[in-house]
């Protein structure tokens, strides 16, 4: 069977760093108890049972490892004690699948042969919930690896179970998928990795009436996180939200959506009257993460509360920079509220 090759690095240098989900927050397919600790504190939530232990954040840092006293020793000679890690309670696996996705489509299902290994056969409805349940979440990629294993249960027993979720963007090759359905895979995410970043602050966030307009579903756009600008402005709520780049007053909270489709772009431009009477403007946002991106951010500076402007009347500054904080949970108006 052909096997693609892994996509060149290059490609994703400049993008936005994908998110961490493995294991996702929304799946609950997962073998065992799950943990996440510091490696100096790793063996107090196992209960003296055996576990498995890898890195909580920087997931490249080391192989995940059964957490032996030898494997135990030689990380704390690598890294200090305040090191985040993830555990999980230990488990008998049988076998390891790897399911393919693209833009909420398994495309394949690939045995991941391992030394020992048995082949016993993988649960479909369990795989198919848990993708159902991921892509329904809104932390699924447009393109991504999901692994499984079939683990022995007292009696013998044998359950299918959710591993972790690898990135699109670099995900092994196994046989069972064809270069077709890899390369579909790959180009799903890549899609997302080069997409325009937007700022969204008001409707169009999560939960909001216009947040239907960031793709529909459409895998091509995909929610960042949370962030804050990292320079201050004046956010108005007039009905809707309106932010004012000449008013220093404080740094304004939203979400950093990626938007692949620029059909989807140009439909957020209709609903803001962008450039006539929402603009839309690069700025430096700081991720929940810590990590500072670019994305652009809908300004109306044509809205303030300053003696003499049309709008003095109507708009009500808000302090903390947080529509949410605003009990007006939809709106119309002008522009459509970003």
């Amino acid at each position: 069977m052909p096997r693609a090759p892994p996509p060149p690095c290059v490609f994703f240098i400049s993008f936005f760093p994908p998110p961490r989900c493995d294991p996702p927050q929304s799946t609950h397919a997962t073998p065992g108890r799950l943990w996440t600790t510091t490696l100096g504190s790793a063996e107090e939530g196992s209960g003296g049972a055996p576990f498995y232990i890898k890195p909580a954040e920087d997931a490249k840092a080391f192989n995940g490892e059964e957490a032996t006293p030898a494997e135990l020793a030689a990380l704390r000679r690598r890294f200090p004690p305040n090191f985040p890690v993830a555990c999980s309670e230990s488990v008998d696996v049988a076998c390891e699948y790897r399911v393919y996705v693209a833009r909420g489509a398994i495309k394949a299902v690939a045995h991941c042969p391992h030394p020992g290994c048995e082949k016993a056969a993988l649960d479909m409805d369990v795989v198919r919930a848990a993708v159902a349940t991921l892509e329904g979440s809104g932390e699924a990629l447009g393109g991504y690896g999901i692994d499984f294993c079939v683990i022995k249960k007292d009696g013998g027993a044998l359950v299918t179970a959710l591993m972790e979720v690898n990135d699109g963007a670099m995900c092994g090759v196994y046989d069972g998928v064809t270069a077709e359905d890899y390369t579909e895979m790959v180009e799903a995410r890549w899609q997302q990795l080069r997409a325009r970043r937007l700022f969204c602050y008001g409707t169009l966030m999560t939960g909001f009436g216009n947040n239907k307009l960031l793709g529909g579903g459409d895998p091509a756009s995909m929610l960042l996180g949370r962030a804050r600008t990292m320079e201050p402005y004046a956010m108005f709520a007039a009905g809707v939200p309106f932010v004012n780049s000449t008013l220093p007053r404080t740094r304004v909270a939203g979400e950093v959506w990626a938007v692949g489709d620029p059909a989807v772009l140009a439909r957020i431009d209709k609903l803001e009257g962008h450039p006539d009477w929402y603009q839309r403007r690069p700025v430096e946002v700081e991720m929940e993460s810590g990590q500072r991106v670019t994305a652009e951010l809908y300004f109306c500076d044509a809205v303030s509360d300053e003696p003499g402007n049309a709008f003095a009347g109507d708009a009500v500054c808000v302090p903390s920079g947080d529509f949410r904080d605003v009990t007006m949970k939809t709106g119309g108006g002008k522009g459509g509220a970003p």
